[in-house]
């Protein structure tokens, strides 16, 4: 199934990349969440940084939560696939005699 083998390799590549990129992007990613649930009133100014924390909304959190999903479902497809592969391989070798 080379397809859920791609499929999984996709899925952890661009949650390693969203990670990245969020994190020394300035948490873009993460502020649009937090103005997605909790309206524009989410980001307060608090020490001279825009923040989600008033809002009583960790968006970080829930950003990094969907990530690892994604890293955990990419790691199963990768693994499924290659068990997939095997069983196929058995079952030509047993066909076989």
């Amino acid at each position: 199934m080379k397809k859920n083998k791609d499929i999984g390799k996709f899925l952890i590549t661009s949650s390693f990349l969203l990670f990245v990129f969020d994190q020394f992007g300035g948490n873009i990613i993460s502020n649009f969440l937090g103005k997605l649930l909790c309206n524009s009133f989410c980001l307060q100014k608090i020490d001279s940084l825009f923040t989600n924390y008033p809002c009583g909304t960790n968006s970080n959190m829930y950003f990094t939560i969907l990530l690892f999903i994604l890293l955990v479902i990419g790691i199963s497809l990768l693994f499924s696939s290659n068990i997939e592969k095997d069983d196929d391989d058995k079952n030509k070798i047993l066909n076989k005699y």
